[in-house]
């Protein structure tokens, strides 16, 4: 019997549609843009009150630093594709006990994008977008 395919990892209820098409591999790219967001959940203990994150992307070298603003609780994340896969980092000590959850989602959605034959080419942002664009697996590589 085969082994089932992997499910895509899961996105807030009210994620941008272009997001969960790209994730659920029927585009090749998505654009995301800065401001309030719907595609990062609460971090636990922040209150809801303070509504959808605000995100900014800037440029470091081959990769992209996205910063995320609940309110007075900020949180610094470094992503890059290194050989198809997408590799994300949380800068600094403070996750707010995001850094396992990231490590995770960012894990499922790299073995649900090769169980589908696709691989990332290439994340970039000019400052006020980041772009996030697919291409072919041509060899699975060796998930870390």
């Amino acid at each position: 019997m085969a082994e089932p395919t992997p499910a895509a990892p899961p996105l807030p209820p009210d994620a941008d549609p272009a997001l969960a098409a790209f994730i659920g591999c029927t585009t090749e790219s998505v654009v995301l843009g800065s401001g309030s967001v719907t595609w990062l959940p609460m971090p636990p203990g922040v209150p809801s009150f303070l509504g959808h994150p605000n995100v900014s992307f800037a440029p470091r070298g081959d990769a992209v630093v996205v910063t995320a603003r609940w309110g007075l609780v900020s949180l610094r994340l470094r992503a890059q594709v290194v050989d198809g896969l997408l590799d994300a980092e949380v800068d600094g000590r403070r996750s707010f006990g995001l850094r396992s959850a990231i490590e995770g989602w960012v894990r499922d959605m790299n073995t649900h994008l090769l169980a589908r034959g696709r691989r990332l080419a290439s994340i970039t942002t000019d400052g006020r977008t980041a772009t996030i664009t697919k291409a072919p697996a041509e060899t699975p590589p060796d998930l870390r």
